[in-house]
């Protein structure tokens, strides 16, 4: 055996570096980071939708409760008749925008706003007062400002003024009987009379040719039965 075939055994070494250098793992090969998770667009649109939904609907909602009724007309305290028909239309604007008008006290500041004159004077020393410590009630009470505004501006005596006025109401022939009736109705809503003293002075309210229709169809045992009176009118 000769020396180049004497087994030389395994050696704990590291083998001599050859002179070639291992080439790195191509980028292609390594790992790349983890795809994003695709959108649930469908999804995505149809929480859109539903918010812009809510935001029409609430928009279109306060439009009605801006537009569906009219102001109420200025008051100024000059004819106190009118203060009946005042209160009559801020109810009108109260009913028809509830959310807006929620508290009694924005109540109060609304109807404020549609004063002017000696009404509006005799609330003044009141709103220029600012915070005071002790407001009068009637500054956050809608209905101690609807008796403060009864008793400096209102009628006297409302029901003996009332009186007085239904005693004078006249149909004449060139009227229309639906205008009799809302005055007769208005009038009546304000005194104290029975069905039986309504009834006469309805009666003796009309003209003659409409009180002849009555006597032929005979009279009614209330106002709710009144006749028709359109064969008349026609």
């Amino acid at each position: 055996m000769t020396s180049e075939e004497v087994f030389q055994g395994f050696s704990a070494r590291k083998p001599r570096n050859s002179g070639t250098t291992p080439s790195p793992p191509s980028p292609s090969t390594l790992p790349g980071p983890p795809p994003p998770p695709t959108p649930d667009l469908a999804g995505t649109f149809a929480l859109f939708a539903q918010l812009l939904t809510h935001a029409v609907s609430i928009s279109t909602s306060d439009t009605i409760e801006r537009n569906n009724v009219r102001d109420p007309d200025l008051f100024d305290g000059s004819n106190s008749g009118q203060l009946r028909v005042f209160f009559a239309q801020l109810e009108l604007v109260f009913k028809a925008r509830p959310r807006t008008f929620n508290s009694a006290e924005k109540k109060v500041t609304y109807a404020l706003s549609y004063l002017k004159g000696t009404a509006l004077q005799w609330f003044e020393p009141y709103l220029l007062e600012g915070d005071s410590e002790t407001p009068p009630v009637f500054m956050s009470d809608y209905q101690a400002f609807q008796d403060e505004l009864r008793v400096n501006f209102g009628p006297y005596d409302i029901s003996g003024d009332a009186e007085q006025e239904l005693e004078s109401l006249q149909m004449s022939n060139s009227d229309r009987i639906s205008w009799y009736i809302t005055e007769f109705n208005h009038l009546a809503t304000q005194v104290r009379w029975g069905s039986s003293a309504l009834r006469y002075q309805f009666y003796r309210g009309l003209p003659a040719r409409l009180k002849d229709h009555i006597c032929l169809v005979g009279k009614p045992d209330s106002l709710l039965g009144a006749p028709d009176f359109g064969p008349v009118l026609g």
